[in-house]
């Protein structure tokens, strides 16, 4: 009998761990954290399964100039990482043409296509239910020449079954009636369920694992190693024998990776959040985007949190909110909300490839080694699918070579 570790109890990690314990597997889930206390935190708590477009295309391309001078408020460079940045920059510039940009759309939306279903199996499984919100959430526009840019969006929805609906200004008031910015057009996204408290709901997925029989360990990750019966995890408490190891960290699993010199084209793509106490008159009742700004508002269980999108670093250093910080009066004139809950904006790390394709699978010359993360802005949504994914292939039901070409990425 396989004796498996799963390092990281992120979404991730905690579904790889009870897809495992599903399949008969010995389970342990290690990480430095209790479970769900890390980048699956603090995010906006959207089960995405409209994201099927990757990042890297050719009208960000052709946007990059702009970018990177850090006056656009959806993207942010941290200028002294860019050296490091370098070769992540051209990998992902080589990928923004229109073949790449078709391939990966079809990939994420086979991944993307059970994400809803295998999420609610879950939450049935772990009465945790009652934190579903299932009213969709609002893609917002400005001005009409914004909305239009979206066509490619809508076509690539339409063609995998991604449902959504065109909303016009009227619409969009009778959705959310209190929003006080005024939008043109919005794409409501009617399929696309959120969590009111992605924390919680981890840490239901991680008590339902331990209900399996599955044991979760506290305690820092140091190094891999590998040994003639399999590999040898060590950490603060002592080394752990496995048969096989699954390496489910986020943006942590390259630095443990690199101890059994492998590595992997990954940048941190970090993101932030500020919580606000709601009104009672004027709620909020599902998600919504201001995609000018860049911008998410979600209604929590713990207030309304605001997350913005994209700050791009090459490794783990200190906090730079600017960006959010910078939009606190566009926040402030979209929805009438009450005082600030947080003195400083909450910050997590999320892994991002060149192709925006998750690594998933096992490594290539290292028997009982399998790597799962690269989701980028997906790992809650992708946590389940992934988990299965890893559970049928350690069990002997490995995707194809084809489909592992087709879906996962080359880096």
């Amino acid at each position: 009998m396989k004796n498996i570790i799963v390092a990281g109890a992120g979404f991730v990690g905690v579904c790889c761990a009870i897809a495992l314990r599903k399949k008969g597997f010995d389970v342990t889930l290690i990480d430095r954290r209790e479970p769900g206390e890390e980048a699956s935190f603090g995010n906006a708590g959207i089960i995405a399964n409209s994201g099927i477009h990757p990042l890297a295309n050719a009208a960000i391309k052709r946007q990059l100039p702009v970018l990177a001078t850090n006056r656009d408020s959806r993207f942010r460079l941290h200028w002294p990482h860019l050296p490091k940045l370098i070769p992540w920059l051209s990998q992902f510039v080589g990928n923004c043409n229109d073949t790449v940009d078709r391939h990966c759309t079809e990939a994420m939306s086979q991944l993307l296509r059970n994400a809803v279903a295998d999420h609610l199996e879950l939450l049935q499984e772990s009465n945790a239910m009652g934190y579903l919100n299932d009213t969709g959430w609002l893609r917002l526009y400005r001005d009409e020449s914004q909305f239009q840019q979206t066509a490619r969006e809508r076509q690539g929805f339409e063609r995998y079954g991604v449902s959504f609906q065109v909303v016009n200004a009227g619409e969009i008031t009778e959705l959310e009636p209190h929003l006080t910015r005024r939008y043109v057009r919005g794409m409501w996204l009617d399929g696309t369920p959120t969590v009111t408290n992605p924390s919680a709901v981890c840490k239901a997925y991680a008590a339902l694992f331990a209900d399996l029989g599955g044991i979760f360990k506290r305690t820092t990750l140091s190094q891999i190693t590998q040994t003639p019966s399999g590999w040898e995890l060590g950490t603060e408490d002592g080394n752990i024998q496995a048969t096989d190891i699954v390496v489910a960290m986020g943006a942590s699993s390259p630095l443990l990776l690199k101890t059994a010199a492998l590595k992997n084209s990954i940048a941190i793509e970090r993101g932030y959040h500020y919580l606000y106490r709601p009104l009672p008159d004027k709620p909020l009742t599902r998600s919504v985007i201001d995609t000018q700004a860049g911008f998410v508002l979600t209604p929590m269980e713990m207030g309304i949190r605001v997350t913005s999108v994209v700050e791009l670093v090459a490794n783990h250093t200190h906090p730079t909110p600017h960006q959010i910080n910078a939009l606190s009066d566009q926040i402030r004139g979209t929805l009438p909300m009450g005082e600030q809950l947080l003195d400083e904006p909450w910050m997590g790390h999320r892994p991002s490839t060149p192709d925006s394709l998750p690594i998933i699978g096992p490594t290539p010359g290292k028997k009982g080694l399998w790597q799962a993360f690269g989701h980028g802005h997906l790992g809650l949504t992708l946590g389940p699918t992934t988990g299965k994914w890893i559970a049928d292939t350690i069990a002997g039901k490995p995707l194809s070579a084809q489909q592992q070409v087709d879906l996962l990425s080359r880096f």
